[in-house]
């Protein structure tokens, strides 16, 4: 069977959609999914911005994504983006949620987790990358 085949046209599509809409000031923060899924990139996005989230997975559950894979699939031209919502909608964005708050909140049906953003960036400065 073999691994799934991005589609590469769509992917750099999507690519140039975020970069033009990076050079042109209309994202406050961007963060690919590639290494560890959303999950990564919401903690990462969180630790790095000092904010916490507060997101519902329920936008990729109707689109046919199980939690598991929202949150830990690794799909080639995945962004996490964060600005102004008309912005977002402008760049067929799924809105999953909000930037604030102290912690990384996440719902996914009948399941949430929420993880305050300190103990979240402790545990990611503990980790030992070398």
């Amino acid at each position: 069977m073999g691994l799934p085949q991005p589609d590469v046209v769509a992917v750099a599509a999507a690519c140039a959609t975020v970069r033009d809409a990076v050079r042109a000031g209309k994202l406050a923060s961007v963060h690919d999914v590639s290494d560890g899924g959303l999950a990564c990139a919401l903690a990462e996005s969180a630790i790095a911005g000092g904010q916490g989230c507060q997101v519902n997975l329920e936008p990729l559950r109707e689109r046919g994504c199980s939690p598991e894979e929202a949150l830990f699939g690794e799909g080639a031209g995945g962004f996490l983006v964060s600005g102004e919502r008309a912005t977002l909608e402008e760049l067929g964005a799924a809105l999953l949620g909000e930037v604030g708050g102290e912690a990384v909140e996440v719902a996914a049906g009948d399941r949430s987790l929420a993880v305050p953003l300190a103990a979240a960036e402790s545990a990611w400065r503990s980790l030992d990358l070398a």
